[in-house]
This record gives structure tokens, C-alpha cells and sequence, in this order.
């Protein structure tokens, strides 16, 4: 975002249309950009195609997701619990090739037990997981795993998320969204963009973008 931008401002001023076309723009330009790049929070890199030669499809990548989703909403999980599992389990299958198909569940798995540990009071324990997966995985199978998890993310567990980019846009345009059209307070615009960013996440075309365009991009739809 150039200084001085609001997105609320140029919805109002220039209308959506302008807008979502200049957040198309954007998002393609994602796409030229040197896949060899070490941007943790953005490789637009085809990882499933080039790491793993196709061998994982992206409907696989996509259940796991829709799992860790759905084990979040039974356990009352943080969002930002959910963004930042899915962010240690597609950092790992960046830099790990030889995953089989059979192991992306249970790695987004022991991502989201990880995630849970960094932002959650209630604690899901490795043998939690392991009974999950109907004891197929041993504890010190799982242990073993959450290292690695940690080692090829390089120990960074506090990344920002698509949530935080939104939250923080929202925020910025607090005093526009109060005077636009829409009266929305921030809380609203992201309680309404949430659905979207973790619809966005489970995608794989989309969840290779940078998670400020995935904000973004999730904030016009709402507007």
C-alpha cells in the first residue's frame, strides 16, 4: 500500500469497480514475480508442481486445510490460530520434497497443535493427535515432526497472516469507514472479510499470493 492510500477513500472516490480491478493488477503482477525468492510470507512458486513433481494434488493440500478448519471450529480456535497453521504446514511442504500424499494431513495437523501452543490457553497434546489419527503415528513420530515443522520455518512462528494485514488495514481506515457510505466499523469489515481469507488459504492458487493482496483483496469484496 503507497503512503497516504485509503481503501475506503478510493471506493468512495473512484468507486469498487477501480478498485477491484487495481487489486487484479496487483495480484498479477504476484504472479511475475522470481519464484526462486525466500520471502517466507510469499512464494508464488507452483511448490506442489516444482517441489513435489506433482505427486501431491491440490485437492490433497486443500482437505487438509478444510480439516485444520474444521477441528478449529469444534475447539473454538483463534482465526489467527487457523492462518498461522496453514502457514507452518505450506512452509514446510515448500522445503521438505519428499512428502507422500498419505502424511498432509497429519503435518497440517502437528502445524495446527504448534499454533495452538503460541496462542491458545487450552494445550493440544501430541498424544491428542495421535489418537485423532487412530494411533497410525506414534508420539515420537509426531515430536519428531513438530521439530522439523519448526526447523525448515526457520523457528518463525509469529509471521503475519492475511488476518493481520486485515486487521491492520481496517484499522487505518477507521476514520474513513466511519464517514463513508458503508458505516462500518473495522470490527465489522473484518468479522466480514474473515470467511473469505479462509476460503482464500484453503486454495491453493490463491494462498501463494502475498497476504497483504489476500487482505486486501478480501476487504473490497466486503466493500
Amino acid at each position: 500500500m503507497a503512503p497516504g492510500f485509503s481503501i475506503a477513500n478510493s471506493v468512495h472516490q473512484q468507486g469498487i469497480e477501480q478498485l477491484v480491478d487495481s487489486v487484479k493488477n496487483l495480484l498479477h503482477k504476484e504472479n511475475r514475480v522470481d519464484p526462486r525468492g525466500c520471502n517466507l510470507q510469499h512464494n508464488p512458486a507452483d511448490f506442489l508442481k516444482d517441489i513435489h513433481e506433482g505427486r501431491i494434488p491440490p485437492h490433497v493440500r486443500e482437505e487438509a486445510v478444510l480439516t485444520v478448519l474444521q477441528f478449529a471450529v469444534q475447539t473454538d480456535c483463534l482465526d489467527q490460530t487457523v492462518l498461522q497453521a496453514v502457514h507452518l504446514a505450506d512452509n514446510y511442504m515448500r522445503g521438505n520434497g519428499t512428502i507422500q500424499p498419505a502424511f498432509v494431513r497429519i503435518i497440517s495437523a502437528v502445524a495446527l497443535e504448534v499454533s495452538i501452543k503460541l496462542n491458545e490457553q487450552m494445550i493440544l497434546q501430541l498424544e491428542d493427535v495421535a489418537k485423532l489419527f487412530e494411533d497410525r503415528f506414534s508420539v515420537q513420530m509426531l515430536a519428531q515432526l513438530e521439530k522439523h515443522i519448526l526447523q525448515l520455518n526457520n523457528y518463525r512462528v509469529n509471521v503475519a497472516t492475511p488476518l493481520d494485514f486485515c486487521l491492520h488495514f481496517a484499522f487505518l481506515e477507521k476514520q474513513a469507514l466511519e464517514t463513508s457510505p458503508f458505516v462500518l466499523s473495522p470490527e465489522e469489515l473484518v468479522n466480514m472479510a474473515l470467511p473469505l481469507l479462509h476460503y482464500a488459504v484453503s486454495q491453493y492458487d490463491i494462498c501463494r499470493k502475498k497476504y497483504s493482496s489476500i487482505a486486501a483483496a478480501a476487504i473490497c469484496h466486503v466493500l
